[in-house]
Parts: structure tokens; sequence; C-alpha cells
């Protein structure tokens, strides 16, 4: 909360004083990733040890998080040469990095294929992935032949598309495989649209490096599925004493 109080601010701030074009409006809809998506999903992705703790890399991904955040904040709102914003976003990037390894923990730990926690473990490997955009973007570099805007966008998708799509979706697992018995037919039909999700991110990634086809593919997968989520997400919430409600 205390995230989202903070991002409406900034964008109040530089919306009244900036330029207010398509670079602010990208800006402030990426800064909502570190502030608010990031600081709510994470813990999410957790997993406790027997003494009822959480893991080390778990804790110090839970303190790199606010100062990487601060970081691109800071990288963002000031009018700095391209290394000065490339190096406040180094922090974030370290994280981002940290939550790969996080991932292939997870995956490494488990004895089993689940692919509720499958989604989060692919939802974290986005993260790295789209640090790596922002930091080109910070830097003005060209990051396989795109620059600017575009680097951002990119990094905004890994994000949103990325980590939140998956990372909802994961959660949503979770809440039908407590209760399969409540739903046994919409528990049949998540793990086909969980798995059709995590193949549409690097399809449509594929696809926008220049494999058109794949790219076709990948949205079509995102059309068809994503409503198939908010049905899912609609079912579980409709129910007495839902837990899923806070996902929608």
């Amino acid at each position: 909360m205390i995230g989202l109080v903070f991002w409406l601010a900034l964008s109040a701030w530089r919306w009244t004083t900036g330029a207010g074009d398509e670079f602010l409006l990208a800006e402030q809809l990426f800064l909502l990733a570190p502030l608010v998506t990031v600081p709510l999903g994470l813990p999410l992705t957790f997993v406790a040890l027997r003494t009822g703790g959480l893991t080390r890399l778990s804790r110090v991904l839970g303190r790199l998080l606010p100062v990487g955040a601060l970081g691109v904040v800071l990288a963002i709102s000031l009018e700095l040469q391209p290394p000065a914003r490339f190096v406040l976003g180094l922090p974030y990037g370290l994280f981002a990095l940290g939550a790969g390894l996080h991932a292939g923990a997870r995956l490494g730990g488990r004895s089993e294929f689940l692919v509720e926690e499958v989604a989060m473990d692919a939802a974290l490997l986005c993260l790295p992935a789209g640090s790596v955009w922002l930091l080109s973007w910070l830097g003005d570099f060209s990051l396989l032949g795109f620059r600017g805007l575009w680097v951002l966008l990119t990094a905004i998708h890994f994000h949103f598309a990325g980590f939140g799509c998956l990372l909802l979706v994961g959660g949503l697992g979770r809440i039908l495989g407590a209760r399969p018995d409540r739903a046994p037919r919409v528990w049949r039909l998540y793990p086909v649209i969980a798995l059709g999700l995590i193949a549409a991110f690097p399809l449509l990634a594929a696809g926008i490096l220049g494999h058109r086809g794949l790219e076709v593919l990948g949205v079509s997968l995102y059309v068809v599925l994503l409503p198939g989520v908010v049905g899912l997400l609609w079912r579980v919430s409709t129910e007495p004493g839902a837990r899923g409600r806070w996902l929608l």
C-alpha cells in the first residue's frame, strides 16, 4: 500500500511538472512494477523452512528490493546522464538476478511437477530478463536492434505480461488446488490455461525478434487463454468464503 501511495504521488508530481509525453507515461507505467506489483507478488514465491522461517535468499531479496526500487525511481525521476542512470539501476538488476536464482532454487527443491508453482517460477525468471532491458534503456544502449522507447516498453512487457500475469496464474492454481473437490471441472481446465500462458510469453518474445509466425501464435494464446483466467477467477471468487477475490 505504501508503494502504491508513493507511486500515485510521484505520478501526480511528474505529470504536473513534466512534458506529459509518451516517455513519461511509459516511465510511470514501469515504476508501478518495482513499487507495487513486485513487492506484492514476491512474497507469494517464498518457500518457508521447516522451522517456519524463510530461506536466506528470500530474506536477501526482501532487503534488496526496496533499495533497487529506490534506485530506479531516482534514475527515472532525476535529470541525469545515462551512465549515472545505469549505475542507479544496478541494485535493481542485482535483485532481479537474485529472483532468477530464487526461481532455480524453488524448481530444484520440488520432487513433483506442480503447474501452479512452475508458473510462479516462470514469473520470477521474467524479472532478470526485464531488468536487462531496463538497464539498457537507462544506459541508452541498443539491445537486439531496439533503442529508446521500444527498449523501455519491452522491460514493461516482461514485468507485467510476464511476471504479473504468470504470478496471478500461479496464485489461482494454488486456490484451485486447495479445493479440487468443489470445482472439479474448473480444475481440469487450469493446467491447459497455465501451460499455454507459460508458453505464450517466450513465443511472443521470439516473434518480436523476427519470427512472425511465433509472434502470432503467442498473441493468439494470450487472446484465447486470458479470458479463461478471468473466468476461473470469477468462478472461485463467487463461492462463499472464497479466498480468490483479492486476485480480481
